[in-house]
């Protein structure tokens, strides 16, 4: 079954509160969050505080995807929030294993992330302290962007890797109603979907993912 993960960055931040009670009604279980510090990514998005008001208000768990240098200096807030899984990228810290393994003795899931060009075979050394793989299919921090055709070879890679682990394959970044088709053959097990739900008539994108993705 692929869970659609409602990327709340591509919300319309004037009427937030509306679009997330829109998603509890839609039958969502979860939502993603985007933290960005403006260094790792250009842009500002998601502080600990604004995060913890979105917690506070809403049903639905929470991830957190955390697009900052340097993740670990933030943890500690992210943990005391009880988000329910917490995202960092490889390419943003010296000491992953370390980061990863707090996150987990404080009862939250753990999942590493990869922007498009990075290389994979640093996954084979934290395998031991994930529960998730994030992987980028467009440049992480910016909206309107293309995906990226590479990401079915980034996929079977990744899944190659785990074998029969239960760590779950999430793919973020510019799905379309088309892609989460393929996405679906590729049988990853999650998808993080902002525009093409959130632009237009948002009852008919969630009427059209869910019908294509039958067994969500």
């Amino acid at each position: 079954m692929i869970t659609i993960l409602p990327s709340v960055f591509a919300a319309d931040l004037m009427n937030l509160k509306r679009d997330l009670l829109f998603l509890e009604e839609q039958g969502f279980q979860a939502v993603h969050v985007d933290m960005m510090d403006g260094h790792f990514v250009p842009n500002l998005a998601f502080g600990p505080s604004q995060i913890e008001v979105i917690k506070h208000n809403i049903s639905l768990k929470l991830e957190v995807h955390m697009m900052v240098d340097t993740p670990e200096r933030l943890l500690a807030s992210l943990i005391e929030l009880g988000v329910d899984k917490i995202f960092m990228h490889y390419e943003a810290t010296l000491h992953p294993c370390y980061s990863l393994q707090r996150i987990r003795a404080a009862g939250i899931k753990a999942g590493i992330a990869y922007n498009p060009s990075t290389a994979l075979n640093s996954l084979t050394y934290v395998l031991d302290h994930i529960d998730a793989v994030l992987i980028m299919s467009v440049n992480p921090g910016h909206a309107h962007q293309s995906f990226y055709p590479s990401t079915y070879q980034r996929i079977h890679e990744v899944k190659q890797c785990i074998g029969h682990r239960p760590i779950e394959v999430q793919v973020d970044g510019g799905i379309t109603p088309s892609i989460a088709l393929e996405l679906k053959k590729a049988d990853v097990s999650s998808m993080v979907i902002g525009g093409c739900l959130f632009h237009g008539d948002s009852v008919e994108n969630v009427r059209t993912l869910k019908n294509i993705l039958s067994d969500y």
